[in-house]
């Protein structure tokens, strides 16, 4: 990696499956549009203005739940998990 930062917005797919042109997120269910009703992901990158509602939405998404996705048994352990924030 040549030191560049990578943004939450670089770590999200957006659908632009939403016609709404301005994400403004639920008091209290952050990945939903107040606007459209539709989740933070189904608009355009364009849509949503600011990477701290990206960054809400990912850990309001979130479960929490860590899943193993890969083990390492050759060396005795370890292993490679993907959970929240």
């Amino acid at each position: 990696m040549s030191g560049e930062s990578v943004s939450f917005r670089d770590q999200v797919t957006f659908q632009g499956t939403s016609n709404c042109n301005e994400f403004r997120p639920n008091k209290f269910k952050v990945a939903i549009c107040t606007n459209c009703s539709t989740n933070l992901l189904a608009h355009s990158s364009e849509a949503v203005r600011d990477d701290a509602q990206i960054k809400a939405a990912l850990e309001y998404i979130q479960t929490g739940t860590p899943s193993l996705i890969f083990e390492e048994y050759h060396r005795g352990g370890g292993g490679l998990w993907l959970c929240g924030f």
